[in-house]
């Protein structure tokens, strides 16, 4: 980190780190002379190795700090020093757009004011030729006083040229809200980039969640090039038919078929919104959870991960239905192995009983040696359900009916485990942590194998790898290490894709997973740190592992995962990518991957 607390950077004194993203790390800091907290935004060491990057970085910052609208983060000032720059922007005490659709539905006021102002900052950067190119709900910031701010413009193409291993040409935007030409690495970008990501975000606001759902970043970027968009009144039928012509517009996979300013957007969407078709409330029977207000945080323009965790419900107007529904969208073939069926129909004769006759199967093959898993504590049992039921409203029947039967036996693990599986259905995380521990304790007091390994598995079906891989570290010390061949396989995958939520180090500490397999331990913190924190380190880690374990194939997939980010060479992805999926010994998911990933790849040239 090349800033740190108490350090002196130009007139600034920097008091505290307040985030750490792909591209940057943001301080709180003070202004003496002006006796103000400033957000000093300092982009990562990896983007120095383009020699051209200074340079980009003070044109670009300087046509960033020239935007004046009242729902833009103002810049300040840009600058380096020691050789690193930095920007200086409004300290902002609020949040994220993100961090409020955790706490639960929007209210119809709500949505219109986010659309409305973000729309407005953003058509006025396009009159003054800046395009924004990450468009996310972690980039708009929601003030204390009600204001509403779009922020890094900028910070994207300030690390989307150049030289430099890690950041050149590498696909930027995040997964979720991409449009199909940013994430097929073409340049001639314009308006109507931005306007797809725009009509991702009210997707995501009106229906309940984001339109493409799947495993894996490659899956979702796939998703949004190729596979027909899930229409938004399958999944959410209190959305409007003229709403709905708004989002299926915004998010043509042609940008000729789109809108072509975002004003045009914002007309067609206020004409939508005042239909009367559009209903005030939610039907009877699906009331609208009343939460309490969140808890007030001071948070700057941030430097939020590339790869966020799961997508969160947000509602108004068309309130999102409370078990929102995968669609059955095409989507790209996967081999699934469901070994552990056999295992858990069976389970009612008795965990260890089962364990016992091999139905977990044999080790990999070619992997010599299976990790030792980590035996977790395990808490006093919980007697009361007062954090449980938070929020619940009492037309709620799903929670409702589990919460009572957590109260008739607190003790029985099974309900706490449905009810965190109900809330990340339901893409409230935050609600489903609590359950989740409760019922992962209380399996592991009990030595019920069977019903962590059950969720660990409809997790992953959810594609939700970091409950499940808590839910696997749990079962490991229950399972015989002789019978520990797929459930290692199985853990590895969790782990791996896991590791890009900003929030595993917080569930999952690196010392953990060292106890397990060292040289995995470090190919994990090497992905967490690609997407979450600092590429340079998370890369010389890998390099390392490689050095020593050199056909490891999860080492191998993300070596060609960091070579098929940096889109400069196509080649050298493909040669990585074909090698690994030339590897008959890799588990079936990493030659998925493999697969999936050279997809992603441009057509090589004759």
């Amino acid at each position: 980190m090349p800033f740190t607390a108490g350090m002196q950077v130009g007139p600034y004194r920097i008091l505290e780190p307040l985030g750490q993203g792909g591209m940057a790390t943001v301080f709180k800091a003070y202004h003496a002379a002006l006796d103000r907290y400033v957000a000093i935004k300092v982009l990562h060491p990896a983007l120095l190795e383009d020699p051209n990057f200074l340079a980009r970085f003070r044109r670009e910052a300087r046509v960033v700090a020239k935007l004046d609208h009242s729902n833009i983060v103002p810049i300040y000032d840009f600058n380096e020093h020691q050789g690193y720059p930095y920007l200086v922007m409004k300290y902002i005490k609020g949040e994220t757009l993100k961090a409020r659709m955790k706490h639960g539905p929007l209210s119809s006021e709500e949505i219109r004011t986010v659309v409305e102002a973000v729309g407005s900052a953003l058509a006025y950067a396009h009159r003054q030729g800046v395009l924004h190119r990450d468009i996310k709900p972690s980039n708009v910031l929601l003030s204390q006083d009600g204001r509403i701010y779009l922020s890094d413009f900028g910070l994207a193409r300030m690390a989307a040229s150049g030289e430099s291993t890690l950041s050149a040409d590498m696909i930027m935007g995040t997964p979720q809200y991409i449009a199909p030409e940013q994430a097929m690495g073409k340049r001639n970008l314009d308006a109507r980039t931005d306007i797809y990501s725009f009509g991702v975000m009210l997707y995501e606001m009106l229906v309940g969640r984001v339109p493409f759902l799947a495993d894996t970043p490659y899956s979702i970027i796939h998703d949004h090039i190729y596979s027909p968009l899930p229409r938004p009144r399958d999944l959410n039928p209190r959305v409007s038919e003229a709403m709905e012509r708004v989002l299926l517009k915004a998010l043509a996979k042609a940008p000729e078929d789109r809108f072509v300013t975002v004003e045009e957007m914002l007309r067609a969407f206020r004409q939508a919104w005042e239909s009367p078709t559009v209903p005030t409330t939610p039907p009877k029977g699906e009331e609208t959870p009343r939460i309490p207000p969140p808890p007030q945080t001071t948070v700057p323009a941030p430097a939020e991960p590339t790869l966020p965790p799961g997508e969160r419900p947000a509602a108004g107007t068309v309130t999102a239905s409370p078990t929102p529904t995968r669609p059955e969208a095409p989507s790209p073939p996967r081999r699934r192995r469901r070994w552990w069926v056999a295992l858990l129909a069976l389970m009612g004769v008795g965990a260890l009983c089962l364990l016992g006759v091999g139905l977990l199967g044999q080790a990999h093959p070619g992997r010599p040696t299976q990790g030792r898993p980590i035996r977790p504590t395990a808490p006093a049992t919980p007697t009361s359900t007062e954090t449980l039921d938070q929020g619940v409203s009492p037309q709620d029947t799903g929670a409702n009916d589990l919460l009572q039967r957590i109260r008739a036996n607190p003790t029985d693990p099974q309900p706490y485990l449905e009810l965190a599986l109900l809330q990340y259905r339901r893409h409230q995380p935050g609600r489903g942590e609590t359950p989740l521990t409760r019922g992962i304790n209380l399996c592991v007091q009990q030595q019920r194998p069977d019903l962590l390994l059950d969720y660990a598995f409809q997790f992953l079906d959810l594609g939700e790898p970091l409950p499940a891989t808590r839910l696997l570290l749990a079962a490991g010390p229950l399972i015989p290490a002789d019978q520990r061949g797929q459930w290692d396989d199985v853990f590895r995958q969790a782990a791996y894709w896991a590791a890009e939520d900003p929030n595993f180090e917080h569930f999952i500490p690196a010392g953990t997973l060292a106890k397990y397999d060292p040289p995995f331990s470090e190919v994990v913190q090497a992905r967490y740190q690609l997407y979450n924190g600092d590429p340079a380190r998370g890369y010389a880690l890998l390099r390392r592992v490689l050095r020593d374990k050199g056909t490891m194939p999860e080492a191998l997939l993300l070596d060609a995962e960091y070579a098929v980010l940096d889109a400069r060479d196509p080649d050298l992805a493909r040669r990585r990518l074909e090698r690994l999926t030339s590897m008959s010994e890799a588990p079936g998911w990493v030659l998925d991957a493999a697969q999936e990933m050279l997809k992603m790849l441009p057509t090589p040239s004759p």
